[in-house]
């Protein structure tokens, strides 16, 4: 139905839809962007954790100590980005 929609709307609205389609692809993009930017700190940086607290006899302390860290590096990616976006160099 979109497709069939999409096909016989007039050039005008054409061009909205262009546009609405630019600017949900950069939403798409800034999310995935945004989701490695928790993901990969507080995931790795866990996982790290996991396997020095089975190894060392310490658990969940290092985990913990691993998830907080991650949380830290996360939020500092984040303010990154933000700025680079608020800038409009992203």
């Amino acid at each position: 139905m979109l497709y069939f929609r999409y096909m016989q709307s007039p050039h005008a609205e054409r061009g909205r839809d262009d546009v609405a389609l630019k600017t949900a692809l950069l939403l798409l993009v800034t999310l995935a962007d945004t989701t490695w930017r928790i993901f990969v700190p507080v995931g790795g940086l866990a996982g790290i954790g996991i396997w020095a607290d089975l190894h060392y006899h310490t658990k969940p302390w290092i985990t913990f100590s691993g998830v907080a860290v991650g949380f830290v590096i996360a939020f500092f990616l984040i303010r990154q980005q933000l700025k680079a976006v608020m800038k409009g160099t992203h």
